[in-house]
């Protein structure tokens, strides 16, 4: 008589390892998309270890329509969990390609996990009864199916669809008179931002033009403009020069007499307001970044100070420089290849537009304005760039020798991956620094 012989189940341990990847990045203020695609993805049991009640808890928050912060999921979680121990938790030192790779690794621990507990279940029930195994077995294989069409790819009829559902709601509300959700950013002009549809989350951007031609005065003008918290990179600019730029620009004080102290009365009035008005932005200054990942390293500390970041300012791509470890034997033109694919990935996995100055070429000087082929070391920054926007103005010898003059300017679109391309007078203001268009300096002009 054969020896009757027993199998006993063997369960899917956790893997911490992962599990702490997630939620130390699920932390980070600077990643609210990956975040919300981690829950939709992954159920409150994908993490079974010891951070299990910090994951519930930043699921319930994302569930619940906010960003999960560290007081929040503190809150949630309950005792043992401290500020001090889930700050211990964060981790900054991922890319988005790392937590996506961690995030189908849990999606396979969890699709083997339901096939091991629906067996044991389907064990058990086979010594009562042979149809309870068999409809217990065929629940594994529908559940499995399930849990592997989790990142299933969408085909174009489904986006198709998206897209117009999208479109419906955009017409709706502006005929509510309000702002579509999906445009971008405002850049503050408006032509512009009807043409390209503002700064949107995931693109990189590029401002270009010659030497002196407003490109930093232009780029803090955007920067100004917004309510939401803003990263400034100035690889060129010391942080002091550019705040005093703001500031003279702001209270419309020549830069000259801020940077002397030769002020009226009434121009000191004007710099006291003009620092009340600024102190209701969120710009951050960030002069000390030369490298793209210490650009990415100190764009999570400001989203960590104020919860997000909304735009990405760096002035300017050429001086900027990839990671340290690869520029040994690379030519120039590759350490600026990689430099602007790396922001355009610091675009894609923070969810947040970068806008990126770049300068020109001299072969711009003799043309009649600028092209895409004028841009320095153009093949990658060209390939990279979503939309690329020149600033062009007249010849020196064709301005206005007036000091003050305004200084016509046009803003052209000259790639626009998502849109058309276009060409917007405007004029730069030398005393305010600011540049504005045609149609709105006319109807400012007519209201003084």
């Amino acid at each position: 008589m054969a020896t009757e012989r027993k199998i006993i189940p063997i369960a899917v341990p956790p893997d911490e390892a992962l599990e702490a990847m997630l939620v130390g990045y699920c932390l980070d203020g600077a990643v609210h998309q990956v975040v919300q695609a981690a829950v939709e993805t992954l159920d409150d049991d994908a993490v079974r270890g010891r951070l299990a009640p910090i994951w519930r808890a930043i699921r319930q928050s994302v569930l619940g329509g906010t960003h999960p912060t560290v007081p929040e999921v503190v809150r949630r979680a309950g005792a043992p969990w401290t500020l001090g121990r889930v700050l211990d938790l964060v981790r900054s030192d991922l890319t988005g390609g790392e937590i996506g790779q961690a995030m189908d690794s849990l999606v396979e621990i969890s699709r083997r996990r339901t096939v091991m507990e629906s067996l044991i279940k389907a064990w058990d029930a086979a010594g009562q009864s042979a149809d309870s195994a068999i409809a217990m077995l065929q629940d594994v294989v529908t559940r499995a199916q399930e849990n592997a069409e989790i990142y299933r790819p969408h085909t174009i009829a489904e986006l198709a669809e998206q897209a117009m559902l999208g479109s419906e709601a955009a017409r709706a509300a502006r005929e509510r008179g309000a702002v579509p959700e999906d445009l971008g950013l405002p850049t503050g002009l408006w032509p512009l931002d009807v043409a390209t549809g503002g700064l949107t989350p995931g693109d990189l951007w590029v401002l270009a033009a010659r030497t002196s031609q407003g490109k930093t005065s232009f780029a803090l003008q955007v920067a100004e403009a917004q309510t939401v918290p803003v990263h400034f990179a100035s690889a060129e600019v010391p942080a002091a020069r550019l705040g005093r730029k703001a500031l003279a620009s702001a209270a419309v004080v020549p830069v000259p007499r801020v940077r002397q102290g030769s002020v009226t009365d009434d121009e000191a009035r004007r710099l006291r307001d003009a620092v009340s008005r600024l102190a209701k932005t969120q710009v951050v200054v960030d002069d000390r970044s030369r490298t793209v990942e210490d650009l990415r390293i100190s764009v999570m500390r400001t989203a960590r100070r104020y919860g997000s970041v909304g735009l990405v300012v760096v002035d300017y791509l050429q001086l900027m420089e990839p990671d340290g470890s690869r520029t040994r034997g690379v030519t120039r033109q590759e350490r600026v290849g990689a430099v602007s694919r790396g922001l355009k990935l610091l675009a894609l996995d923070m969810h947040v537009p970068v806008l990126a100055l770049a300068q020109l070429s001299r072969g711009a000087e003799d043309s009649q304005e600028p092209e895409l082929r004028h841009l320095r070391e153009s093949g990658s920054i060209e390939q990279d760039a979503d939309v690329v926007v020149f600033l062009h103005r007249p010849r020196q010898e064709d301005q206005d020798p007036n000091p003050r003059a305004i200084i016509p300017t046009d803003v052209i679109v000259g790639k626009n991956r998502d849109g058309m391309l276009a060409r917007v007078p405007c004029g730069f203001d030398p005393v305010t620094q600011t540049i504005e268009d045609d149609e709105s300096r006319l109807r400012r002009h007519r209201r003084e």
